[in-house]
């Protein structure tokens, strides 16, 4: 098999992989009949020299359009964060910026991987890896209301907008501010209960259910949430006041509804005051 004929290979593997693993490009030449000439390491030493592929961190790879200048290749951070490692889901404000949801763009990209890969940074941004909810570990159950999204031509699994509701009020660390998360929420016009309802459960933490459960009360119209559904959310609060925010340091109001405490700020949208 001559070098010619892999070339030609590789720039289709480039042209549907803009981002890749090695693992990727290993098992694509074994399905292509293309390896037992070079290894995968040496091509990739040989297209980095070339400037066709640029590393993105070790084991994962860009590739760059024939033609084009590296330094002018803007290479999309949810594609990054979404092919980064096998098993990655894009998961709290990264997963709403994926469902053009979010009211801010953010520097730091988030992904769930049960792998222990580290944190990175490329080009400007911070790629941090989640552990799954541990109630998800536990089951097995990490790609629950998680959907299959595509992000420039390439296949990435995502949390579902439901899915995220929960996510980012119960994780505001890697949300941004109340107003951040609050104003990103308000842009949604209909989530499905009944599947918010199934990720409580599995998740089956009463401090996230009443979180959950007071945002969905507050914004049951816009929402379309039903009393049912209300309900039974309520069923699952906790028999003790809990925060929606520990660390909130001004003035707070207690929503006995829900046995939970919430910065008045937060309850008041006082953003909206100062716009």
């Amino acid at each position: 098999m001559t070098d010619s004929y892999k070339r030609v290979n590789m720039d289709t593997f480039f042209a549907s992989h803009p981002v890749f693993r090695l693992d990727e490009l290993r098992a694509y030449r074994n399905a292509s009949g293309a390896a037992g000439g070079r290894s995968e390491e040496a091509l990739l030493h040989y297209y980095q020299k070339t400037g066709r592929i640029k590393s993105i961190r070790r084991g994962v790879y860009a590739a760059i359009p024939r033609g084009s200048a590296d330094s002018r290749i803007a290479v999309d951070p949810l594609l990054i964060a979404g092919r980064c490692v096998a098993d990655s889901v894009i998961v709290n404000h990264s997963a709403l910026e994926f469902h053009g949801l979010a009211y801010s763009n953010f520097q730091t990209v988030t992904f769930q991987t049960r792998s222990t890969t580290r944190r990175f940074d490329y080009h400007g941004n911070h790629f941090v890896p989640l552990s799954p909810p541990g109630a998800l570990k536990h089951t097995n159950s990490e790609t629950l209301e998680t959907i299959d999204g595509e992000r420039f031509g390439m296949s990435v699994t995502v949390t579902s907008i439901e899915r995220t509701v929960v996510d980012v009020i119960n994780a505001p660390r890697w949300s941004g501010s109340w107003e951040e998360i609050w104003r990103s929420l308000d842009s949604i016009e209909y989530v499905d209960a009944e599947r918010i309802l199934g990720y409580l459960r599995a998740l089956g933490n009463a401090t996230t259910a009443a979180r959950v459960g007071w945002f969905l009360d507050s914004r049951r119209e816009q929402l379309m949430i039903d009393s049912a559904h209300l309900r039974e959310i309520r069923s699952m609060k906790p028999s003790r006041p809990v925060y929606l925010d520990r660390t909130y340091p001004g003035s707070t109001r207690f929503i006995r509804d829900w046995n939970l405490v919430v910065p008045e700020f937060v309850a008041d949208s006082g953003w909206e005051e100062s716009t």
